[in-house]
């Protein structure tokens, strides 16, 4: 049965590579991945890397691994508007990878980011991000009926770069964060087969919301949202509840409209070091095939307390 559906996996990962953004369980702790603006908005330099193993069991499944750098810029905005407001900027690099089959998708995006402060609460950013697209076929042992005349199984092994454009604004207090996100603004061609050209990737759009709630003095919850939106799919929302302890332990449960339930576990090691794990159980027609997703992020801090900017950490 693998070997049947291995063969519909690569034309629905060749498709959706086109079509579709990258996906986190975790999103809480992967925002920036998500919203350029996010860059800079916490009181440290932030490192993140992860790994994806989507439906574990099925040959040729999506495999993905990312890192992220960000850091804040803590200097004057020189826009008159806001020069009595306290304003601090953002710049941050991230790579991603996902491999399925003979299918590769790679990126490295920049971001920059302005914060101002709106208030004594809440604070304001608005972000941009570019970068470099860069999609793969392998065609050693993949084999179809029209092998011999697809040009595309042909030409041996593929490489396509394209340039890649996001935008993002982020609103953050120390209880709340609530963004939105326009991704792939682009919508370059991706086709190998110029004769046919017919796969643009598409703009995607996200929005989140989160807040943190006080239970007593050691617990909080947090419950979330995120919602993302592209023309040729469904509107994909997720819903999460996470109860942290002591701001270092949480455990926290999603789920992901007609697609996925998922349990997710944080921990904070002396306020440095944090790691992450997600296991993903899928609703989906795979769900006989497969045993389940797994996701892995660790993080590390660099904090300068000198700098104190309005931050919900560690629910984002």
């Amino acid at each position: 049965m693998k070997k049947i559906i291995f063969p519909l996996l690569l034309l629905v990962t060749f498709c959706g590579i086109a079509q579709q953004e990258a996906q986190y369980s975790n999103y809480n702790m992967n925002s920036f991945m998500l919203n350029p603006s996010v860059a800079g908005s916490k009181a440290f330099l932030n490192a993140k890397i992860g790994m994806r193993s989507q439906w574990v069991g099925i040959e040729g499944s999506p495999q993905t691994q990312f890192a992220s750098f960000q850091a804040p810029i803590n200097h004057p905005t020189t826009l008159p508007r806001f020069r009595n407001r306290k304003t601090h900027h953002g710049v941050g690099l991230s790579l991603y990878s996902d491999e399925a089959g003979a299918f590769k998708y790679q990126n490295l995006i920049t971001s920059y980011a302005l914060h101002m402060k709106l208030n004594k609460k809440y604070t304001l950013s608005v972000g941009a991000s570019t970068g470099l697209k860069v999609f793969m076929i392998n065609n050693q042992g993949l084999t179809t009926q029209q092998s011999a005349t697809d040009a595309v199984i042909s030409a041996g092994n593929l490489q396509k770069y394209l340039p890649d454009a996001n935008v993002g604004a982020w609103l953050y207090s120390d209880k709340l964060y609530a963004g939105i996100t326009g991704r792939q603004l682009l919508t370059s061609d991706v086709s190998f087969n110029t004769a046919n050209s017919n796969q643009n990737l598409e703009r995607h759009f996200f929005g989140t919301v989160g807040y943190k709630s006080r239970i007593n003095s050691s617990w909080n919850f947090v419950p979330s949202s995120m919602v993302q939106i592209a023309p040729s799919a469904p509107v994909q929302a997720s819903f999460n509840g996470t109860f942290w302890y002591d701001s270092k332990l949480a455990i926290g449960v999603t789920y992901r409209h007609l697609d996925a339930v998922y349990m997710v576990l944080d921990y904070v090691l002396f306020d440095a070091l944090e790691i992450s794990y997600a296991f993903d159980l899928t609703f989906s027609g795979l769900s006989k095939y497969n045993s389940g997703t797994h996701e892995i992020i660790l993080g590390y801090r660099w904090k300068n307390e000198r700098k104190k900017y309005s931050c919900p950490s560690p629910i984002w």
